[in-house]
């Protein structure tokens, strides 16, 4: 069972912030009142994450496809594949509507920045739509 602990003199209260009261107009009869008209909208698409430096290097409906495009771009790029731990090599199955196909990412994130001479690697990716 949680502790419970008793509230120090002017802390506020202890709720989540998107999960508190707004007061909308700043009159008593709004605190609390839920607003109308706010409707909640889908992401429909989120952003790369920036924190980690991936580069696409294969697509391929089956793995065994990817993986001798990824063992053609590590001959390509032997300088920079020397950097990498097998923990860097992330082969991903991703699923289409009826479909499974086959992406494999390279975390740059132990190669030195002047290793990393990539010339727009994704330009000999096939669309997903080209794979069928």
């Amino acid at each position: 069972m949680a502790a419970h602990y008793a509230k120090a003199p002017g802390e506020p209260p202890r709720v989540m912030p998107s999960r508190a009261k707004k007061v909308v107009g700043g009159g008593d009869s709004a605190a609390g009142a839920p607003r109308r008209g706010r409707r909640r909208v889908a992401v429909t698409h989120r952003a790369p994450r920036l924190d980690q430096a991936t580069s696409e290097i294969a697509r391929a409906a089956t793995k065994e496809e990817a993986l001798a495009a990824f063992e053609r771009w590590r001959g390509r790029h032997a300088a920079v594949s020397g950097y990498l731990e097998p923990a860097d090599i992330l082969v991903d199955g991703m699923r289409g509507r009826f479909t499974l196909w086959y992406r494999i990412r390279v975390n740059l994130e132990h190669v030195p920045p002047r290793s990393v001479r990539l010339r727009n690697p994704r330009r000999g990716l096939r669309p997903v739509a080209a794979m069928r």
